[in-house]
């Protein structure tokens, strides 16, 4: 078998830059562990950041320009990836991807630029938590020696509260669809421990029906006819008694300015 002769000369320098190479890297990981662990962007916190960490899915740190300068080992887990390559990420894009949308990201800069604490959600980064969400919470942190602020950042997982969210408005979203195909109109209130009421949602119809927009259901109680006011109001206050609540009904007179007089019925359950 024929071999190839390298000179002693160029194998040395070979081997040393390799050697090089591998002390480089070698002082880069040395140097982000020695930030994860006493970082000095959290000052006088090392206590706050080891009740936190067990408490929340990650804790960073950022300038006010929101670039990242510390995030613990749990969120690095979490996101797959190791510290120095998410040293100087910008909090808007923190991971690269580009999933935040155009309100997050105003969100984020309007609360850097003014200093003040704000808080938003993006999808969780992990394959291991496919579809779930996180909220970064954050923070404005003035240090007094040396004379800084910075924000610090909780990370939290809110994938059971983002489903039980999308779940409800999917839930409106049908609603909604359906009220818009009822001849009648559809109205959602709710009667506040006080004694106050108020509405929730009242279907388009309202509007074809009554000459009042849903943003102004309140208005409707107005055009009651005087003569039917008190039983009107009777009828509500035993239908909504906490001792003896019975289904609401009503058949009245309306006088809505502009238009001829109004005969409805309502109906409601609680």
């Amino acid at each position: 078998m024929a071999s190839r002769n390298i000179p002693l000369g160029v194998a040395c320098r070979h081997a040393l830059r390799r050697r090089d190479a591998e002390l480089v890297q070698l002082r880069r990981q040395l140097a982000a562990a020695h930030l994860a662990a006493t970082s000095p962007h959290l000052g006088d916190l090392p206590n706050f950041v080891a009740q936190m960490q067990g408490l929340f899915v990650g804790v960073l740190t950022t300038t006010t320009r929101g670039e990242l300068t510390w995030v613990n080992s749990r969120f690095q887990a979490r996101c797959g990836r190791r510290l120095p390559e998410l040293l100087g990420r910008p909090l808007a894009d923190l991971l690269g991807n580009g999933v935040l949308s155009g309100a997050n990201q105003a969100l984020i800069a309007e609360g850097l630029a003014g200093s003040i604490a704000f808080q938003f959600d993006l999808p969780d980064p992990s394959p291991h938590y496919a579809g779930g969400w996180l909220r970064i919470r954050m923070q404005p942190l003035r240090r007094p020696d040396p004379a800084e602020l910075l924000f610090v950042g909780l990370v939290e997982d809110v994938s059971a509260e983002k489903r039980a969210q999308l779940a409800l408005a999917e839930s409106e979203r049908r609603y909604r669809e359906l009220a818009e195909q009822v001849p009648g109109v559809l109205y959602r209130w709710r009667k506040n421990p006080d004694g106050t009421s108020v509405p929730l949602y009242a279907s388009p119809k309202m509007r074809e029906l009554f000459g009042v927009t849903p943003a102004d259901i309140n208005s409707l109680y107005q055009y009651v006819h005087p003569d039917d006011r008190d039983r009107y109001f009777e009828s509500v206050n035993a239908a909504t008694a906490p001792d003896n609540p019975v289904p609401w009904h009503f058949e009245g007179r309306l006088l809505v300015p502009g238009r001829p007089l109004v005969w409805w019925r309502g109906h409601a359950a609680l």
